[in-house]
């Protein structure tokens, strides 16, 4: 889980056309009262090409090409994709290249920080027409209380898949990731917040309800793994590619990406379940840049993903659940039958949203982190110990705590 130079156009650029329209008539008539001479009325100014693009920040793969070139058909504009690969990456992105996003991707978690740092741009919902088609459940989240900075995209849990060939009947459980016989063979996403979330689920401790002591034993939990298991974290791509290829046999992994890898891929065996123990449930939200040079083209392209077809068609191709009720009627049966994807209620009642108990918890939350990803980059020889960076206790976690 990326030139910000801004064109300036001359002053008549800054005007309406109908004002354009009067300071012409008024220069042409001026001191020239007798003449007969037709008066040249200016054509309007041409949009600059560059203007007639929208960037979205986004992860690799969550956008459907053939939507997004519905979408310039039907409005001139293009989408250009801008990829990150982590949320920290995407922060940071957004702090150091201002100007150069326009819309960009947020999971919950993240985005009563990037508010606090004014980093995106509250939403005028008198320009989002097709806002109603979002599900109720969707609406005024605690994340973003009356969706002041988002609209929802798509949903879903992180679960676990697993290659059916080598694992034929798997525990339903998070636990079976720290079994002896499948060391070296187990892949976490180098996502802080859902790796410790796996490791409190396995003690039987919610990840709001952890104190310290618990996130510390969490943390020494997955430190034991990594130096003793063989445990390997990845970004998205990277966890999918190693179940496929077969270097894991047991991944944790986003819903829609387990869906479609077993899919696309149907010579590799590929399974995967919601543990009994529940999972992380999240949320993809659009949010305006705060920076962005733009906005009336972000709010078309908004508009148009809130379309019913469109959320449908998003969801479909993706593999997601979709946060839009109104694209239901066009939603796959396959997707609204798979139970990863849609969960029953008494699977669901069990996933929680991304939550710590306190700062503390926090501070401890980061200590750990940096100490797993530490021992996995230097037993995976990308990094020593010695020339890592010293531990940032108020580094952003990978997804925001919400403070109970």
């Amino acid at each position: 889980m990326k030139s910000n130079q801004i064109s300036l156009f001359g002053t008549l650029r800054q005007l309406s056309w109908p004002a354009v329209v009067l300071v012409a008539m008024a220069t042409a008539f001026t001191g020239c009262e007798k003449s007969s001479t037709p008066v040249a009325v200016p054509a309007p100014p041409a949009v600059p090409a560059e203007e007639q693009i929208v960037t979205v920040y986004i992860w690799d793969q969550y956008l459907s090409p053939d939507l997004m070139a519905e979408f310039k058909e039907r409005t001139g504009i293009e989408v250009v994709p801008k990829l990150y690969e982590s949320t920290d990456e995407m922060v940071e992105g957004l702090k150091s290249e201002p100007g150069t996003y326009d819309v960009f991707l947020c999971e919950d978690g993240y985005i009563q920080i990037l508010a606090g740092k004014r980093l995106t741009k509250e939403l005028d919902h008198s320009k989002l027409k097709n806002f109603a088609n979002i599900d109720e459940p969707y609406r005024n989240p605690a994340f973003d209380p009356k969706n002041q900075f988002t609209i929802p995209y798509l949903w879903g849990t992180t679960l676990i898949a697993y290659r059916k060939d080598k694992i034929p009947n798997p525990r339903q459980s998070w636990s079976i990731m720290s079994d002896p016989e499948y060391s070296g063979k187990v892949s976490f996403l180098d996502a802080r917040m859902e790796c410790y979330d796996v490791m409190l689920r396995t003690m039987g401790v919610a990840l709001k309800d952890a104190d310290v002591a618990q996130v510390t034993q969490a943390a020494e939990m997955m430190l034991g793994l990594v130096r003793d298991r063989g445990l390997r974290f990845g970004n998205d791509n990277e966890v999918k590619d190693q179940l496929i290829q077969g270097q894991s046999w047991m991944s944790m992994i986003y819903s829609g990406d387990a869906a479609l890898i077993a899919k696309e891929n149907p010579e590799v065996p590929i399974g995967y379940f919601i543990p009994e123990e529940g999972a992380i449930i999240w949320t993809d939200s659009f949010c305006i840049s705060r920076d962005s040079r733009r906005v009336e083209n972000a709010y078309k392209f908004l508009d148009f993903m809130l379309e019913a077809k469109s959320a449908a068609q998003s969801a479909n191709e993706l593999h997601y659940a979709s946060t839009n009720k109104a694209a239901r009627p066009f939603l796959a049966k396959e997707l609204l039958e798979d139970q990863a994807i849609y969960p029953r209620k008494d699977i669901l009642d069990k996933c929680q949203y991304f939550s710590l108990r306190s700062v503390d918890s926090l501070k401890e939350v980061n200590i750990g982190w940096r100490r797993a990803q530490e021992a996995w980059l230097a037993r995976s020889g990308q990094v020593s110990n010695e020339e890592s960076e010293p531990v940032d206790p108020g580094a952003p976690p990978q997804a925001a705590p919400l403070i109970n």
